[in-house]
């Protein structure tokens, strides 16, 4: 995962705990204004920012919108649902909203660029709850949106006073967290590593001097000194006892491993940190999707597999594991876990199962999946490449089997030519001279007495090539036909030469036929397999 992800995980994460420590206040009137008003860009990206590559897919959250557990009702029916108790809800809103609307009113005004009136939300706010342990926080979040939104730079040096103005640990690290994100987004690296080692140097809470440690690493890692960042994270590992700590710090050593394209130590370290949190849904699907990535296959389906022990409806993961039966040469296992996965809306899953489809030859089956892909919101982008595939797949056999047709039909005269020729054709009629159609200079001579073809010549392996090819042509003659085998070698030892597709075959050894045309002066010989390629004419010398 690459440091801009990083930092949206941090940023996620500080949101997360200011949302969390207002849960009983937020949680209802946020998902109400989700399903009334709908959500901004930026907190959409909460709970849908993914990544998808080829046939597998990772998400920062593995939970979005196609992963609901199918015992809930779907994302459509929670809005028909709510909208249906709107009456209700209303009664709630009244009572409710105007105590703790603060948030809303504030981001809502921010990103419609109405500053002003974000300020005077928050003031509102601040002189009801000044007196609120979670006031202090929640300034630190608001700072953090005047400095981004608000283009305030003095929302910085607020912060900087706000963090000074506090001794309890937990809310000036929370406030120091803030202003960490505001010199990140500054480009102010060397404040950043100032305010971590400060943290590290001041703070007595073992969890918080871990959790600086782990900033300090990142923010050295930006800062070209990842040896230096592992350096920190070692001697950290050394001294913590806490499981949670070791999570983390193994989790950010990966980060380290990663920036140094030590990429299976940052498989394997992401992969230890979940011996210490063994339950952390993200952790598990994003330890399984880099070791997928990176082909260490028993790290990646175990995390599938223990994730999908602790969320069996979690399609991404699903979908995953049908890409390594799938490439374990498991079909059946396959097309078991795409299924599970199209079940639950996963339209790269239904991608994936399309193409196992087609490729087996079930277009109809395929394109009726892709489209029912299509139709869901926001499909993956290999549904339309699925389709675009089954009507060039549909296009490029339709011009094979026209052109096996054209030829069977073909094949078919010069047999029925052959066999009439065989019982009631005259073989004296094959008697005398022959001359090559592509080579005039070469003539053979065939007498029917003997009751067999037995000719020979040599050819040149090229225009420009001094090396030939001895060819035969040996067959029983039966009326005016014969049947035997057409042979060419090259003289000489190599028996193959280089091109420009690899090594290529001189020699040929083919099972053929012949037989007249209806004027008598052509002797065709072809190919007795249709799979085989021969077509020789030979003209009657007159």
């Amino acid at each position: 995962m690459n440091i801009q992800s990083n930092e949206f995980i941090e940023a996620l994460r500080i949101i997360t705990d200011f949302l969390t420590g207002n849960m009983k206040y937020f949680l209802l009137m946020f998902l109400i204004y989700v399903c009334r008003n709908g959500i901004s860009n930026f907190l959409s990206r909460w709970t849908s920012f993914s990544f998808r590559n080829r046939e597998s897919e990772i998400g920062i959250k593995a939970s979005t919108s196609q992963d609901e557990d199918k015992s809930n009702v779907s994302s459509g029916d929670q809005l028909e649902n709510l909208e249906n108790k709107e009456k209700s809800v209303d009664k709630i809103i009244e009572e409710k909203v105007e105590e703790k609307s603060w948030f809303v009113e504030m981001y809502s005004a921010f990103h419609d660029g109405r500053i002003e009136d974000a300020k005077e939300a928050f003031s509102r706010y601040e002189l009801a709850e000044r007196n609120n342990p979670e006031f202090t926080k929640n300034k630190a979040f608001y700072l953090y949106f005047l400095f981004v939104e608000g283009k305030d730079n003095t929302a910085i040096t607020q912060l900087e006073e706000l963090a000074e103005s506090t001794s309890d640990e937990e809310i000036k690290y929370h406030i120091l967290e803030w202003l960490a994100l505001c010199y990140k987004i500054s480009s102010q690296i060397m404040k950043e590593i100032e305010l971590w080692e400060g943290v590290i140097n001041k703070t007595k809470s073992e969890k918080l001097i871990t959790s600086a440690i782990t900033n300090l690493a990142q923010t050295k890692i930006r800062d070209g000194a990842p040896e230096y960042a592992k350096k920190l994270l070692i001697e950290r590992l050394v001294l913590v006892d806490e499981e949670s700590q070791k999570s983390e710090l193994f989790l950010t050593l990966a980060e380290v491993e990663e920036s140094q394209k030590n990429n299976k130590l940052s498989v394997f370290c992401k992969d230890k940190s979940l011996e210490y949190d063994v339950n952390n849904r993200d952790k598990l699907f994003s330890s399984a999707y880099s070791a997928g990535e990176e082909k260490i296959e028993e790290i990646s389906i175990s995390n599938y597999i223990n994730l999908l022990q602790i969320d069996r409806h979690n399609s991404l993961a699903l979908n995953n594991l049908g890409v390594h039966a799938k490439e374990a040469g498991l079909i059946i296992k396959a097309v078991e876990k795409y299924k599970k996965s199209a079940d639950l809306d996963n339209t790269l899953a239904m991608s994936n199962l399309g193409y196992l489809f087609l490729n087996a030859g079930f277009t109809e089956e395929a394109e009726e999946i892709a489209k029912k892909a299509s139709q869901i919101h926001d499909p993956h982008k290999n549904v339309y490449s699925l389709l675009s595939t089954i009507v060039d797949k549909k296009d490029e056999e339709n011009k094979k089997w026209n052109e096996i047709i054209e030829n069977s039909s073909k094949k078919q005269k010069q047999i029925r030519k052959y066999t009439e020729q065989f019982y009631i054709g005259s073989s004296n009629k094959l008697d005398g001279d022959w001359i090559l159609s592509s080579d005039d200079s070469k003539i053979i001579n065939i007498n029917s007495i003997n009751g067999a073809v037995n000719v020979a010549w040599t050819e040149l392996t090229g225009i420009n090539s001094s090396s030939s090819y001895k060819v035969e042509l040996i067959g029983i003659i039966t009326g005016s036909s014969f049947s035997g085998r057409y042979k060419r070698n090259k003289e000489g030892n190599d028996t193959q030469f280089v091109g420009i597709l690899g090594r290529v075959g001189f020699n040929k050894d083919v099972a053929c036929i012949g037989f007249l045309s209806d004027d008598e002066m052509i002797l065709n010989v072809v190919a007795e397999n249709h799979k085989d390629s021969l077509a020789l004419s030979f003209y009657r010398k007159k």
